[in-house]
């Protein structure tokens, strides 16, 4: 399963996903992202354009693989297959453990939107008004669900349930 280059991810993104086009290729990244998220994607891309395979158990040559960002453990990306979208989690350690977080771009900005959100300190008014900003930036309008879940999962935290609200935003016609 190859990972398209560079250009096919820029053109891919601007044609199908403004927003993340605006995020990942565009301009330059929200000040706070810089810390958080890669969008230059060197790991996945071994310094060239060129992209580069991925192995992994479900290798298919019908499917491709767009990197969004990368970070610390892992990378960020569309997958497709024949024309359906996942965005999914692929770990370096182990490139065949690929996680389904969204199948919609509002999916995958709750999933981001939960981890800025669950990192900000409560008292940190300017850091929570940085993430309203930021979720405006990308036209995302569900933070109130995000903030709503993260209370539900504070009683009993566990990834298949943020993964169960994130894949349950549809995909926008």
């Amino acid at each position: 399963m190859p990972i398209v280059s560079k250009t096919q991810r820029s053109d891919y993104l601007k044609q199908h996903h403004p927003i993340l086009y605006k995020l990942c290729v565009a301009a330059g990244l929200p000040s706070l992202l810089e810390f958080r998220i890669n969008t230059d994607l060197p790991f996945c891309y071994g310094r060239s354009d060129r992209g580069s395979p991925i192995p992994a158990e479900w290798d298919d040559e019908s499917v491709s693989v767009i990197p969004l960002w990368e970070t610390p453990s892992g990378v960020i990306a569309i997958r497709t297959l024949r024309e359906r979208e996942e965005f999914v989690y692929i770990t370096y350690e182990d490139a065949g453990d690929v996680k389904i977080i969204a199948k919609s771009t509002d999916g995958l900005f709750a999933y981001l939107f939960y981890f800025l959100v669950e990192s900000c300190d409560g008292s940190e008014s300017d850091e929570f008004s940085a993430i309203a900003r930021l979720a405006s930036y990308l036209e995302f309008d569900k933070l109130d669900a995000v903030i709503e879940a993260m209370v539900k999962f504070a009683e009993d935290p566990d990834y298949e349930s943020l993964w169960q609200f994130t894949r349950s935003f549809e995909k926008a016609s």
